[in-house]
């Protein structure tokens, strides 16, 4: 309370839209100036999601009676297929290589909605060091290739944040996130493990060991 009674205005600019702000502008500089990509050493080798390509050519491939596992010629850098076969319900859902910036666009727009809801600064310096993670060249490299480790982080980083939820279904629901995750590149199955260490209860415990099976 001020002095007279009344209670201080909030301001607008709360650090969570700090965070937002940054980060909007640090990608639309990123886009725009392509010099700003190859002064970070992050080149696209002219062309924006090339990952997502490499999916989506391999689901291609398959789709043309070809073996993923070897040279691909429908991918402009001739990648075999290196994850698992479930991404290949891409092309049985009818998405193709003329596809891509939709499949690319949504990784980078699920990665960038789920680690912006997961970000939670309380000062402006705090908004400014989580921008200063999501801009880092590492995040930035996946962004441009739309790299499916975007997909995982939107998985598993969604079920961490209905953890939060007091729902009785979000041990199911995050069971089930990294399950998915697990299917599409292995390795998320270690988040359970996170899990474990922090609530080690017996309902934990059934879920994780479920998920885990599951993953397996």
């Amino acid at each position: 309370m001020n002095d007279n009674g009344t209670k201080p205005a909030r301001s607008l600019f709360t650090p969570g839209l700090w965070l937002i702000l940054v980060v909007l502008a640090g990608y639309g500089l990123f886009v725009l100036l392509p010099t700003v990509q190859r002064k970070l050493g992050i080149f696209d080798e002219g062309r924006w999601f090339l990952d997502s390509y490499a999916i989506l050519a391999s689901s291609d491939a398959v789709q043309a009676g070809l073996d993923p596992a070897q040279l691909n010629p429908l991918d402009p850098l001739h990648r075999p297929h290196s994850y698992s076969g479930w991404w290949f319900v891409l092309g049985k859902l009818g998405l193709t290589r003329a596809d891509n910036f939709l499949l690319g666009g949504s990784c980078v727009l699920a990665f960038l909605a789920v680690a912006l809801a997961g970000l939670r600064p309380v000062t402006r310096r705090e908004a400014l060091g989580c921008a200063a993670l999501v801009l880092s060249p590492p995040v930035l490299l996946a962004v441009i290739r739309a790299n499916n480790d975007l997909v995982v982080f939107a998985l598993v980083g969604a079920g961490l944040l209905l953890l939060r939820a007091s729902a009785p279904w979000r041990l199911a629901v995050f069971g089930l996130a990294v399950v998915l995750a697990t299917g599409l590149k292995f390795y998320p199955l270690v988040a359970l493990g996170a899990l474990l260490a922090a609530r080690p209860t017996g309902r934990v415990m059934s879920v994780g060991v479920a998920a885990g099976l599951a993953g397996a």
